[in-house]
């Protein structure tokens, strides 16, 4: 249901696959990420893409900022205006709605009309010594 568009495994996938096309879909996905944003308190200033004026990677700090993170904390920037959601915490456990708010705003914002784009990357899970 999200903007999810890429998705790859960093444990030997390598690049991220060629974004799929939305298309038509586009507006729903912009409309869920509205409402949801709405009922939280959080549609108001979310930050709109100005390629003339930024960065891809600066719109990510604002996105991250938006949704109560630190700067790379949720959003790392790939090549060609993909973004990849990375969660990084200081802490033992990470809370999912913050970046589910980065997940929504970036849909909700103007930034697909600009061409960036939205996966995920994952990492093995850690070793736990157990076979």
């Amino acid at each position: 249901m999200f903007a999810v568009l890429a998705f790859a495994a960093a444990w030997g996938m390598g690049s991220p696959p060629p974004a799929e096309p939305i298309g038509d879909h586009a507006n729903g996905f912009r409309d869920v990420s509205r409402q949801w944003l709405q009922r939280r308190g959080l549609l108001a200033g979310v930050p709109a893409y100005d390629p003339e004026n930024e960065t891809p990677a600066a719109f990510a700090v604002e996105l991250e900022t938006h949704c109560g993170l630190e700067r790379g904390a949720g959003l790392q920037p790939l090549d060609g205006g993909e973004f990849a959601v990375r969660p990084r915490a200081s802490a033992d456990r990470v809370t999912i709605e913050p970046f589910l708010c980065l997940i929504y705003a970036f849909t909700a914002s103007n930034a697909m009309d600009h061409g960036l784009r939205l996966g995920f990357l994952s990492e093995p899970p850690p070793a736990s010594g157990r076979d």
